[in-house]
């Protein structure tokens, strides 16, 4: 007989052939042929998508006049997945064309054939829920407790060491620049004036920045000295940490220009 399988360019073939047509399954499909099942042909598919096999169905000296034939491929050697072409009958005188038509009633079964190699494993499956704990186990008996060691021997004192240099004490920085901008006798301008009460002879001077063009007089005698673009603004001196605890430095903004000697 021959027969001609068709399927995908390059896929795997197999043609098996059994004297029983059912109950050999695969892949979890059910196959035309029975589990005394034998390999007529097999191989790859040529670019063309198409194999012919040719066979000599076992008839010759047995009372055999029907045997039943169905191919298979796959796009992988371990034929997982498989595609199945119909069953075929080969009676005694039959040739085939293809593998198709309809299958014949079942016959008897016959001896189970050999086992067929181990396929793949399969994928892990999930992992089950986790199992209730335990109850916990009986506390166990406090150890003993070690005996405490005796106290040593107190040492000798040692020499008294000279003695250091007195301490200064902070009487600057502290609660200063408290005192608000004021006007009381006539000063010169950029005069630094020392008050202790709340008004102060002037500005007082924590490093703010000043308008050039409200204070062009006190920006002749300062400049950036401490500060500013030079611009527009220009700086005062920051006094605040200089200033005794409690007082306030102030600069003269509104006074008499200096007059050089």
């Amino acid at each position: 007989m021959t027969a001609t399988v068709a399927g995908p360019p390059g896929d795997y073939f197999v043609v098996l052939g059994s004297a029983v047509g059912a109950g050999l399954s695969f892949g979890g499909q059910n196959l035309a042929v029975g589990t005394d099942y034998a390999v007529v042909a097999s191989g790859q598919l040529d670019g063309s998508g198409r194999a012919i096999v040719s066979g000599v169905p076992p008839f010759l000296f047995t009372t055999l006049d029907r045997y039943y034939l169905q191919a298979a491929t796959s796009s992988a050697p371990t034929f997982a997945p498989i595609a199945l072409s119909p069953g075929r009958v080969l009676r005694n005188g039959d040739l085939v064309a293809g593998l198709s038509g309809p299958a014949g009633p079942q016959g008897p079964g016959g001896t189970m054939g050999p086992q067929g190699p181990v396929g793949p494993t399969g994928l892990t499956g999930p992992s089950g829920a986790t199992g209730p704990s335990g109850p916990a186990g009986a506390t166990g008996a406090t150890g003993a407790t070690g005996a405490v060691g005796s106290t040593g021997l107190q040492g000798p004192q040692g020499p008294q060491g000279p003695q250091g240099p007195s301490g200064t004490q902070n009487l600057f920085g502290t609660d200063t620049s408290l005192a608000a901008a004021g006007h009381g006798r006539d000063c010169t301008l950029g005069e630094i004036i020392l008050t202790a009460g709340s008004v102060a002879n002037g500005v007082p001077a924590n490093g703010q920045l000043l308008a050039i063009s409200t204070n062009q007089a006190l920006f002749a005698l300062l400049g950036t000295t401490y500060g500013g673009n030079g611009t527009t603004t220009f700086q005062l001196p920051d006094l605040r940490s200089a200033a005794p605890n409690g007082h306030t430095y102030s600069i003269c903004t509104i006074g008499i220009f200096p007059a050089r000697q």
